[in-house]
């Protein structure tokens, strides 16, 4: 995944316009917004995925069925 990437893109941010991780979000998520308007992207649906994803992704990290 691009956890890393991201998470590397967010600290380099906060880091140079000398604010915080969450302000840093904020501006991120505005940016990945533009970005996938001027794709033709659905971001309020991949937003509401990725919900969806993260769960999923948080339960699998342990099956106690194994």
């Amino acid at each position: 995944m691009m956890t890393c990437e991201l998470e590397y893109l967010l600290k380099t941010n906060s880091n140079c316009e000398a604010c915080s991780d969450q302000a840093s979000l904020s501006e991120l998520l505005t940016d990945l917004r533009a970005v996938a308007d001027d794709l033709g992207l659905d971001f309020a649906g991949a937003y509401l995925k990725a919900g969806t994803f993260s769960e999923l992704r948080e339960q699998s990290l342990f099956c106690p069925c194994i």
